[in-house]
């Protein structure tokens, strides 16, 4: 069976029918003639784990514990898509191939190849670069898919803005927060890294 994984279900009937043949719907994926199917994410099925799932003790806002440096970072179903995400890992176990489906840019390729990561899928894998989404087009582009492999700087791109988001994110935001309630202050203070500097620049 080869697999193709979409970051969204209308991308995914789309490629359905453009990739030809009998299309039958199912929960959660479609087939495609006798070998293909087709599923999809709804964004990120998957998320970074909180501070807690690496060392309990990070229940607790401490100070003492920061600042908390992962040293290898861990991936926790979304909660509102668990079960697409069971639906993708089912078939990830069956496939013989897979064409990662997801947008053209990094975060696309994140998406579908951090649940290549999480099932730890070693087989092949095509990638699918989609421009537009009419069916001339994405036929025009299954006949050009190149190698996945050749698309991982994107993934590594990702994955470092990812984890950059969550080491300020987790860390400045407990910080400035326990140093704002020691002088007074009620409630947490939220630092982001991109939110942080955006809101300076508009204030």
């Amino acid at each position: 069976m080869r697999l193709w994984i979409a970051e969204k279900p209308s991308m995914a009937r789309d490629i359905a029918m453009a990739i030809g043949g009998d299309v039958q719907s199912h929960d959660g994926y479609m087939t495609v003639g006798r070998d293909d199917v087709v599923t999809f994410c709804i964004g990120h099925l998957l998320t970074q784990a909180g501070p807690e799932a690496y060392d309990p003790a990070h229940k607790q806002w401490d100070l003492s514990l920061l600042p908390i440096v992962p040293q290898r970072w861990l991936m926790e179903p979304a909660p509102k898509t668990s079960k697409q995400l069971k639906v993708v890992g089912k078939l990830v176990r069956q496939a013989r191939s897979v064409v990662n489906c997801g947008d053209a840019a990094r975060e696309g390729q994140m998406i579908v190849d951090e649940i290549l990561d999480h099932f730890d899928y070693e087989g092949p894998a095509d990638r699918l670069w989609l421009q537009e989404m009419n069916t001339s087009a994405i036929r025009t582009a299954i006949s050009r898919m190149k190698s996945n492999g050749e698309y991982q700087n994107l993934y590594a791109s990702a994955l470092a803005r990812s984890r950059a988001d969550w080491l300020i994110g987790m860390n400045l935001t407990r910080a400035y927060t326990m140093a704002w309630q020691t002088a007074g202050n009620r409630g947490p203070l939220h630092i982001g890294r991109v939110q942080t500097p955006t809101l300076c620049m508009v204030v």
